[in-house]
Order: C-alpha cells, then structure tokens, then sequence
C-alpha cells in the first residue's frame, strides 16, 4: 500500500509541481502589469496570445495587448486578483480590475472571473467569464457609462469608438472623462 501511495506521489508530483508554476507565472503578470513593467509583460505573453470576453475576442494579439498595456498605463489601472483554482494550464481567478475611468465616474471596480491559459510558460489567453452576482451594481455601472456616452455624443460628437486602445486613446478620453466629471458628477 505504501509502494502505492509513493508512486502515485512520484507520478502526480510533475502535474502539482507544473499547477503551481502555473499560477506564479499569472502572479507575475498581474504584478508585471502593476509595476508598469513592460518588458517582463512582454515576455510572459505568448506569441498567438489573444484576451476574450467569454467567447468574444476582445484583444486579438499580443501587440494589441502591448498597446491596451500603454493605455492602462494612462488610466492606472490596477488588478488585483485571487486565485480560486488552477489546473495544469489554467488558472481560475476572481479578479478586481481599478482604473481612472471608473474612478472618475465615482465607480467601484470592475469584478470578475478571469481564466489564464497557458501554453510553453506563457499566457496564451485570457477569458474574462464576467460576474453576474450583483445586478443592480452592474446596472449602475453600464447606467454611468451610458450617461457619460450620451454627453460625449452631445457636446463633442463622439463616441467610444472614437478613443483607440493606446496612450494617445487613452490620454483623449481621460480629458473628456475629466471635464464631463467636473460639469456633471461633482455637482
């Protein structure tokens, strides 16, 4: 029985061993991104990386990840994330994601469930499943945002699509977010 038990230790410790390299590899990342370290992001990025929205691609490379990256950095955002499962290749977590633009529309952040996959010691995908638990918050933050899109649209003719995912989007938006902050929210 003890021969067992050891070769079932020695058979499965490379499957163990290999989950929780998994999940300091998804450490390191969100504190790469956190650190503003763009090398080390970079490099623990897969070259066929893309990020989805359940099954909606979302981010479709690993360079338009890099310029999502530069617009992050204008926004400060800020991820904070807890690992609540982790398999040979994935590794589940809930996640708070923090940024300018929720906190200018005095927003909390946004909550979800995030699903890392990686591949060759590299993250491949990530999956944000979403998080249904509070509605009525959900609805106050697509209500802020639907409120700030409909002044965007009526003081300056512009619409979120207007903003690319880069520093220069990035930069634009947090001036228009400012002023609609500044006549509207803080009254």
């Amino acid at each position: 029985m003890i021969k067992f038990f050891l070769i079932l230790i020695i058979f499965l410790f490379p499957f163990i061993a290999e989950s929780q390299n998994s999940a300091v590899l998804v450490e390191e990342f969100v504190q790469a991104n956190n650190n503003r370290d763009k090398d080390k992001v970079h490099e623990l990025l897969h070259e066929d990386f893309q990020q989805l929205y359940d099954k909606q691609v979302t981010i479709e490379s690993k360079k338009d990840y890099m310029n999502h990256y530069e617009w992050g950095i204008v926004m400060n955002d800020l991820l904070k994330i807890e690992i609540i499962a982790q398999q040979e290749n994935k590794i589940v977590a809930k996640a708070k994601y923090f940024s300018d633009r929720d906190r200018l529309l005095k927003l909390g952040p946004y909550k979800s469930i995030n699903v890392y996959v990686l591949k060759n010691n590299q993250i491949i995908s990530i999956i944000d499943k979403g998080l249904q638990t509070d509605t009525s918050k959900e609805q106050s933050r697509l209500k802020a945002y639907e409120l700030f899109r409909e002044w965007m649209k009526e003081k300056y003719n512009l619409s979120f699509s207007d903003f690319t995912f880069d520093q220069e989007g990035a930069n634009k938006l947090k001036k228009v977010l400012t002023e609609y902050v500044e006549k509207t929210v803080s009254r």
